[in-house]
């Protein structure tokens, strides 16, 4: 899965005693160009950053260019796009798990997973027009209205996904040796998480909470504790990040069932265009992606983003020493690290 990225690699009894990646091997001129664009192009081509994680990058993109010319969308457009930015989160997390039961050669989940996957594709195609770049988000609102089949589907999605994924993890319980396996291996420090700013489900898979997204509306009026923390190995172990992606995808459908009952369907949306940023001034805003904290920055009209992937860029070469040789590529899947986002780490 991982395997092309590998520069050189050395072996010491089954296990990693060097490894190196070419981290440019997908390098992208990405800030170079979209720092010359226009605020609205700049936020509809935003998205390129990660694409499976395209809407809270446009998000993050976004409440930088309101901040800086005082814009605040209405309840409607938040609720709109925390729908389609959550639902955005599930399909990460059907990634995440697709490609964690691939190298535990799981077909039966990875089949189940994959299905599902697939159907939130076709919803994202739906709604914005596109599968993998849905480019949704404008200044101050959305590109489109949802309209009442639209909510409609997504409920429905979320039924379906409820049933899935209770399958798919319920019968893990029975095998006690692969759970025993994953919760004494692939250990990511503590220590770590809290230098790099990692956030997300990292701070979660430790036993501690974190999610910005109960921060503001149309979350903040949410009674969240209605949906019970399950317990699971909080060491930093891959499967303490696997239960934390669980309940962080749990929260999801959680989240967009409650707002799916306040969001108006055909609601006449705000739209600020055609607005550029020539003054000099600093906005910085965190935003809760599902790979992790995404940090944003716009200084003096320049933007800049920052992934957990990129923070974790110059430490996994040390962090996969001495691991062993058939473990590396899972390790990697339970972190959600994303090569595509390492390659901007130089450069931004």
């Amino acid at each position: 899965m991982f395997e092309n990225y590998i520069k050189k690699i050395k072996l010491k009894n089954k296990r990693i005693e060097v490894i190196q990646f070419d981290w440019g091997i997908e390098d992208r001129p990405f800030f170079e160009k979209i720092n010359a664009l226009p605020v609205d192009l700049a936020i509809f081509w935003s998205d390129r950053f990660s694409p499976l994680e395209s809407l809270f990058v446009e998000g993050a993109v976004c409440r930088l260019f309101e901040e800086a010319n005082s814009i605040s969308p209405n309840y409607n457009v938040k609720a709109t796009r925390a729908l389609v930015t959550e639902a955005q989160r599930v399909l990460w997390s059907l990634d995440y798990f697709s490609n964690c039961f691939e190298l535990l050669n799981d077909s039966f989940r990875l089949q189940q997973i994959r299905f599902l996957f697939e159907k939130y594709l076709n919803f994202q195609e739906v709604i914005t027009g596109a599968r993998v770049l849905p480019q949704f988000f404008t200044l101050g609102g959305t590109r489109r209205k949802l309209s009442l089949g639209d909510l409609n589907k997504l409920r429905q999605l979320v039924v379906d996904t409820e049933k899935v994924m209770d399958g798919v993890f319920d019968s893990y319980q029975y095998d006690e040796r692969m759970i025993e396996w994953l919760s004494s291996s692939m250990i990511f420090p503590l220590d770590w998480v809290n230098e790099l700013k990692l956030g997300g489900f990292h701070l979660d898979s430790h036993g501690l909470k974190c999610d910005l997204r109960l921060k503001e509306e149309p979350f903040s009026n949410l009674t969240f504790n209605q949906l019970e923390k399950e317990s699971f190995c909080k060491n930093g172990s891959a499967w303490s990040r696997m239960q934390a992606v669980l309940f962080g995808l749990k929260n999801s459908l959680f989240l967009i069932n409650q707002v799916l009952k306040e969001v108006e369907s055909g609601k006449e949306l705000d739209s600020f265009g055609g607005l550029t940023i020539e003054q000099t001034g600093e906005w910085r805003c965190v935003v809760e992606a599902p790979s992790g904290d995404l940090q944003a920055s716009l200084i003096d009209g320049k933007l800049g983003l920052s992934s957990a992937s990129i923070r974790l860029t110059p430490k996994i070469e040390e962090l996969l020493r001495d691991t062993e040789i058939n473990e590396w590529e899972l390790f990697l899947a339970t972190l959600g690290f994303n090569f595509s986002q390492a390659c901007f780490y130089e450069k931004n």
